[in-house]
């Protein structure tokens, strides 16, 4: 009897120690990054040129103009608890807001809560949910309805994703990412037709050219299911599924001969996305294509008391085609666009100790 309360104790006073121990491992410091980024947004409701010069902006939402100065505060939130042995494990929730003066409509956020774990050097497995419950686009024609009224547009997205990151054994500190993502696109009940399920399959190559001198180079492939084809609506005879692929290369490097400046960096990616627009509607050859560009330029300045600052300049645009006998010609002059983003953002790094 006393041998099995002797072992009782024991595995208790084991069990205490180990939990002790669980508790020492996530008693680590929080890393908080507070950001704030001040832009300007020369179109921000992404209008082709024909509808900038036709268009009454009250009837698209707006108040007076097509461009729009944006405010993006941000908050982060870094943990990286001892969870086992050798390996580096990082918990990562960050909350981001954009506020639009030209149309509170506009503004929207997301949320996003990932989990990364180091398997060796360039190595990690990484998942996460990111949401923006809800993105405004523009007030458009609901055709089920009427075909002059326009009504506000707006969708709701989730984000799923799973990322596996490797060295490549030929190039020293040179290493590859594979993603795969799912993203679903639910609009507002005027626009259901709108609905998408879509699967993103994405792989890079991040390698040195020089000492200090980094290039990303990104390919990726998306098969997008328009989920509410043929329900009750008359809208959805329309098949609104796509397939696209993408193309990005980035290049980025320190800078020694500016005493200000740090690091510039630049990026253009090219997309095509394609639509084959079956129907049970329409009986012509009925199909649609974008041609999506965006290049990005930035500069990363010297750090202030903490303080990291970056400015960037984007242009986006957008070239749209169709078959020329179909019936949805009409889209090169509304689809197509271009626009041009200018940013100066902030951001400040803090410890918090709260749970030593």
């Amino acid at each position: 009897m006393d041998k099995k309360i002797i072992l009782l104790l024991t595995g208790i006073v084991l069990s205490v120690l180990n939990s002790q121990t669980l508790l020492n491992r996530l008693r680590v410091p929080v890393t908080i990054q507070s950001s704030i980024a001040f832009g300007y947004d020369s179109n921000f409701l992404r209008l082709s040129e024909k509808e900038m010069n036709e268009s009454n902006p009250a009837e698209l939402g707006i108040s007076s103009t097509f461009d729009s100065p944006v405010v993006k505060p941000g908050v982060k939130f870094l943990y990286s608890p001892f969870l086992w042995e050798g390996h580096t494990t990082k918990l990562t929730a960050s909350v981001n807001y954009s506020a639009y003066t030209q149309s509170l409509q506009k503004n929207y956020n997301i949320s996003q809560l990932s989990l990364a774990i180091k398997l060796k050097p360039y190595s990690w497995i990484k998942t996460g949910y990111r949401m923006i419950p809800q993105y405004y686009l523009r007030k458009y024609r609901d055709r089920d309805v009427s075909l002059t009224d326009y009504k506000e547009c707006n969708f709701s997205s989730d984000k799923l994703f799973v990322s596996f990151s490797h060295p490549l054994p030929f190039l020293s500190k040179g290493w590859f990412q594979t993603t795969l993502e799912q993203t679903t696109e639910f609009y507002n009940s005027l626009f259901t037709e709108f609905d998408l399920i879509k699967l993103t399959m994405s792989g890079d190559v991040n390698f040195r050219i020089w000492k200090k001198k980094k290039i990303k180079i990104s390919l990726s492939h998306t098969s997008a299911d328009n989920i509410s084809y043929k329900t009750s609506l008359p809208s959805t005879n329309v098949d609104r599924s796509y397939v696209a692929d993408k193309l990005k290369i980035s290049f980025s490097g320190k800078v020694k001969k500016i005493a200000l400046l740090q690091s510039i960096g630049i990026s253009q990616s090219i997309e095509q996305r394609y639509y084959d627009l079956v129907s049970t509607h329409y009986s012509l050859d009925n199909w649609k294509n974008y041609i999506d560009g965006r290049t990005n330029i930035w500069m990363d300045w010297k750090q202030y008391f903490n303080l990291n600052i970056r400015t960037r300049c984007q242009y986006r645009w957008r070239d749209a085609d169709s078959n020329i006998a179909g019936d949805f010609e009409w889209i090169e002059d509304i689809k197509s666009y271009q626009k041009i983003e200018f940013w100066v953002e902030f951001d400040y790094d803090f410890t918090w100790e709260g749970l030593y």
